[in-house]
């Protein structure tokens, strides 16, 4: 076996391999006498079929069998011979003749990091805990979800829900064209237009308001997109928000037999648990790998994986996009160009991360992957099923094998580095934007 490797430039390489002749024959052969023990063909007998007639009927079948394996052996040896570690599985080129069988593999190489040094790496990690107050706070939301709104005869005020119909009106046209729409809000959550939601309050049933609204360039409708119109509306109903009572029924409500309390926020306690450690988790992650790829922004990546990710970040977003366009019209995909920069760099951040796990021989946590499996399912109506789909999905488990990896290798870059521990609360941690968007 002759090798011959090509710089193609950066971490692009082009390998040669010419093998004798005589190696491809002999597998082809082997294959013949095989499908001749074990191929049915009409007018033979099983086992008794002839060389020339297999090779009649599945001589190109039989042939490229044969060289697809003598290519796998044989590149797998090439590569060891060369010292060479492709980033992604080479594309392969044949040609031949007589006296020759050969290919070319196109790939690139994984990067040389050199030293990687992270005792000098100073960061503060973040470490929080659930208290009283965080899990008074859950059950307050849970209350929230179970919320009824009774009818009241009074002007409406914040958290009630308000019923109204309405049309908008436009210099050149009316909408609808005639009658009006319906439409509800909880006053104080923000989901209608500022200025129509403040002329909502302290309304009565049976009141009418008009009130000048600012559309926004991006507006579902063209017609008002980034336009002033006259919103009138007319209040239908104010109905008052009653929480549910954290009683013995409203307990069990969540799967507690018991209905005790104690045993309530207990379990809330856990699920809250398991969530922070979660994002101090992540938060950890992203800080580690904002260091490490500071420290080796210039080290070149492997344009074919860039190439992939970004294709998948592609694909991922343009589900996202036809799942909010919910039928309404099929969303042109983004450029893959929009996601190279993120693609690389999610791409020098893996290969660190994994380069760091093999020199420091960090083997996975299954007990891990198990709990971030449940985790994930914990979320869904029937976790069972989830977790079924993600084991029966490779992608899937790669995934979640991928990100519990990650975390174990930067909590031994955090056990080598120069760490300060700061206190923060579990909303910080858990919803840090919560309170800008409230």
């Amino acid at each position: 076996m002759q090798v011959v490797v090509e710089n193609t430039g950066g971490l692009g390489r082009r390998m040669r391999v010419e093998v004798p002749a005589g190696q491809l024959h002999e597998r082809i052969e082997k294959q013949v006498r095989e499908y001749a023990r074990s191929v049915n063909i009409k007018g033979f007998r099983r086992g008794k079929v002839p060389p020339m007639v297999v090779e009649q009927r599945f001589g190109a079948q039989i042939r490229n069998e044969a060289s697809s394996e003598l290519i796998r052996e044989t590149l797998n040896r090439a590569l060891d011979q060369e010292g060479l570690k492709p980033a992604t599985p080479p594309s392969v080129a044949t040609e031949g003749s007589a006296e020759q069988f050969a290919y070319t593999a196109t790939f690139d190489v994984l990067p040389d990091f050199g030293e990687i040094d992270v005792s000098d790496l100073s960061f503060e990690r973040e470490v929080a805990e659930v208290t009283e107050e965080d899990i008074d706070r859950m059950i307050d939301n849970l209350r929230r979800q179970r919320v009824q709104f009774n009818a009241v005869e009074r002007a409406a005020a914040d958290t009630d829900m308000v019923a109204f119909e309405y049309h908008v009106q436009a210099e050149d046209f009316r909408d609808p064209l005639e009658g009006v729409e319906r439409g509800a809000t909880i006053l104080g959550q923000g989901a209608i237009f500022n200025e129509l939601e403040a002329a909502l309050y302290e309304k009565s049933p049976g009141e009418e308001l008009t009130v000048e609204v600012n559309f926004p360039a991006g507006y579902r409708d063209s017609r008002l997109a980034g336009k002033a119109a006259t919103v009138h509306a007319k209040v239908i109903k104010v109905s008052e928000a009653e929480l549910p009572e954290v009683d013995a029924d409203f307990i069990r409500s969540f799967g507690i037999s018991d209905g005790e309390l104690a045993t309530f926020r207990s379990e809330i306690r856990s699920n809250l648990d398991r969530e922070l450690a979660q994002a101090l988790s992540a938060r950890l992650r992203a800080k580690v790998i904002d260091l490490l790829l500071d420290r080796h922004a210039d080290v070149e990546v492997p344009g074919s994986m860039v190439e992939q990710e970004a294709k998948s970040l592609q694909s991922a977003n343009h589900r996202q996009a036809m799942q909010q366009a919910r039928g309404q019209g099929t969303p042109e995909p983004k450029p893959v160009e929009n996601f190279m920069d993120t693609a690389k760099r999610r791409v020098r951040a893996g290969l660190l991360l994994s380069e760091i796990a093999s020199r420091q021989s960090l083997v996975l946590d299954r007990g891990r992957v198990e709990a971030a499996l449940a985790q994930i399912a914990s979320t869904y109506e029937d976790p069972a099923e989830v977790i079924s789909a993600y084991r029966q999905s490779a992608e899937l488990m790669r995934a979640v094998q991928s990100r519990v990896m990650e975390e174990q290798v930067a909590e031994w870059i955090a056990s080598q580095a120069k760490v300060s521990d700061v206190q923060r609360g579990f909303q910080e941690v858990v919803a840090p934007n919560a309170g800008a968007a409230a």
